[in-house]
């Protein structure tokens, strides 16, 4: 029996350039669609036979845009046929800081800084905070040589970042927000370690967004299912991770905390890379990605058409959306959803998994 087909695409990749403040927002959306549906959809979507629909020709025009409404209300682009998932890319270089600098340290104390949504509150204050005690340009700047760090690993962007944090630490108005950037300056003792465990592919919110798909349709579909992604460099690099997460020879467990848990190994059967002039249902989940896109653009105050947004919010976009990395004010576990006690550490879980997997592998 044919397994079910789940087609992805991307919108608002960047690459290295996540700060820059025209494209803050990424998005990554698939679709669940028969070879029939899909030609209805592309039915509604395409001026002529034949044309390869595209999200950056359709925004062009009015007609356009009413084509890509039009598939909203058709049932083509219905939680059942499509998800997406948001991430907002400043917010998630800061969540990014916290897991790779502030999280060892805790975990070297005995503290677990995802138990109840700690990483997230740090994250929100820092995000909220920071650009108001330190100064906006002071901020972004941080940013920034926070990736470049990751991604050289060199002397000079280590030194860099952490001259930048300094920066801060002496700009802040509020004396408890030195506080809160000493834990980052801190973070200089591991960063050799920090910086040996890691690399660029860990700043691209493609593979956490994917994650969350295979989770997402798993549960929606409840049997496994194959999965078709448009050509994405970060999803082929972390291919062997993800195939691991993937593994058939182990048992379902649920891992995580409060809202944040999934089960692994996810259903989804491996990863092809397609063609969306072969592959059609990449054109449908292009559209949806790209219509994604540019209304978070919209909620995050960047430029977009305020009318488009709003049309795009009536015409039920964000029914579609499974989670996101978004910010907000919210720091404690009652505002965040994460009162809930108790669960397995994923990356724990992760990590256990990589080394099973590896051990079968030599003894075959």
């Amino acid at each position: 029996m044919t397994k079910p087909l789940v087609a992805l695409d991307e919108s608002g990749n960047t690459g290295q350039d996540l700060t820059n403040p025209a494209q803050p927002i990424f998005s990554l959306a698939s679709v669940h669609l028969s070879d029939s549906e899909t030609k209805e959809a592309i039915k509604i979507l395409a001026a002529s036979e034949g044309v390869e629909t595209k999200f950056s020709s359709l925004i062009r025009s009015l007609a356009g845009r009413q084509r890509i409404l039009s598939l909203f209300e058709s049932p083509y682009a219905k939680v059942d046929k499509a998800k997406t998932y948001v991430v907002h890319k400043r917010y998630m270089i800061v969540g990014k800081i916290v897991d790779l600098l502030i999280e060892p340290l805790a975990y070297r104390n005995g503290f677990n800084l995802y138990q109840r949504g700690r990483n997230i509150a740090m994250t929100n204050l820092y995000y909220t905070c920071l650009p108001t005690v330190c100064g906006e340009d002071e901020f972004t700047d941080f940013l920034g040589k926070f990736v470049e760090m990751i991604r050289k690993k060199d002397k000079c962007s280590v030194m860099q970042f952490y001259d930048s944090c300094r920066r801060m630490y002496h700009c802040a108005k509020v004396q408890e927000f030195r506080r809160d950037i000493a834990v980052i300056l801190k973070s200089a003792e591991i960063i050799g370690e920090v910086l040996r465990a890691s690399d660029a592919t860990q700043l691209d919110p493609s593979v956490t967004s994917f994650i969350q798909h295979c989770h997402a349709w798993g549960s929606c579909l409840d049997c496994d299912f194959d999965v078709v992604y448009d050509e994405s460099k970060p999803i082929r690099k972390q291919q062997t991770l993800l195939s691991i997460l993937m593994a058939k020879d182990e048992q379902q467990v649920q891992v995580g905390y409060d809202y944040r848990k999934m089960l692994l190994p996810l259903k989804a059967t491996g990863i092809h890379f397609g063609d969306s002039k072969k592959v059609k249902q990449l054109q449908i989940a292009d559209i949806i990605a790209g219509a994604s896109t540019y209304w978070a653009r919209g909620l995050a105050g960047a430029k977009a058409d305020s009318y488009f947004c709003d049309q795009l919010e009536q015409h039920g976009i964000r029914g579609l959306v499974i989670g996101c990395i978004w910010p907000s004010a919210d720091v404690t576990p009652k505002d965040l959803g994460t009162e809930e006690i108790g669960g397995i550490d994923m990356i724990d879980y992760i990590t256990d998994l990589i080394s099973r997997q590896e051990r079968k592998r030599e003894h075959r």
